[in-house]
């Protein structure tokens, strides 16, 4: 099926294309422009590899992703060819959360970044830790994001802005700050860094963390995912299974067992209630949510924590 204009892309069009017209193309050198070929009528020399194949199809699903971000298309096309295809980032790895040992090594003050020459590395993954937040999430959110809701501090994951994404319509959501983050000195951090915002450019200066620049593959958050990489194996931690992508399953698995319900995990953390493609959690009051999220605590590394930022 022709079609002229993005707007026309429909599943059954994407579909069809994965499952059927990718493999009528022969590679380059033998390619007919001027018509499609039955795939009986290559010969399997001549056919695409199955490496170009993948990267066809990965290609189309970032296409998608943009095309939806844009506003372009309103159906998350790109999800349906990731379940279609299988392309995931690595679905033979299973991601694990991080131990109380292992986060005893992760903020040990003699390797972890020093909060006032890398400020980045030092707030990402604590506000990670205590949210189950995604990387990119966090690395994009704006100034204008901070809200203090019935007294109560929050951060807004949202797609208001050029450049800013979510992943799903369940990852739009107002979270509360977690009062140790506060004890921490997030909220001196955030206003400390609207001071200096004039000094960063005229695309980054409402962002809180204005010193990312944002890449088309991994949004705001590439340069800390591959700094966190480099660290974790620098300090001995780096498994496949290890990741920044960590602190999210540990969230996940903490909360879960201080017995807070899906409901309300989903509500903090963003993920899809489980056969439902909305939101469950929107009549959640958020001083419900906050009396659930302090129920997430780190005792084996808090002191060590606060000593970090006397």
């Amino acid at each position: 099926m022709k079609i002229e204009y993005v707007e026309d892309l429909t599943e059954t069009i994407c579909v069809d294309f994965v499952d059927k017209d990718i493999y009528k193309i022969p590679k380059r050198k033998n390619r007919d422009n001027k018509k499609w070929l039955k795939v009986n009528d290559i010969e399997n020399e001549d056919r695409l590899s199955q490496k170009t194949i993948m990267t066809y199809k990965n290609t189309l699903k970032q296409f998608l992703a943009y095309t939806q971000r844009k506003k372009y298309i309103t159906e998350d096309l790109a999800s349906i060819m990731e379940e279609r295809t299988g392309i995931k980032k690595n679905t033979s790895i299973k991601r694990t959360e991080f131990t109380d040992e292992e986060l005893m090594q992760i903020f040990n003050p003699k390797t972890y970044p020093n909060k006032l020459k890398y400020k980045a590395r030092f707030w990402i993954p604590l506000w990670a830790m205590y949210s189950g937040a995604r990387l990119n999430e966090i690395c994009q959110l704006r100034f204008e994001d901070i809200k203090q809701i019935d007294n109560i501090w929050c951060f807004d994951i949202n797609e208001n802005s050029e450049n800013k994404s979510i992943k799903n319509a369940s990852s739009k959501r107002l979270v509360p700050i977690h009062p140790f983050l506060i004890k921490l000195g997030l909220l001196d951090f955030i206003k400390d860094q609207k001071e200096h915002s004039k000094l960063a450019s005229k695309e980054n200066r409402n962002n809180i963390f204005y010193g990312l620049n944002f890449q088309t593959k991994n949004g705001y958050g590439g340069t800390i995912s591959n700094w966190f990489g480099r660290y974790l194996k620098d300090i001995g931690l780096k498994r496949p299974e290890l990741t920044f992508h960590s602190f999210r399953h540990t969230v996940a698995s903490r909360l879960a067992n201080s017995g807070v319900s899906t409901e309300i995990r989903n509500a903090i953390s963003g993920w899809t209630q489980k056969g439902t493609g909305e939101r469950i959690y929107t009549h959640l009051d958020i001083h419900t949510i906050m009396t659930e999220l302090e129920k997430l605590k780190y005792e084996s590394v808090e002191n060590m924590l606060m000593e970090m930022v006397k």
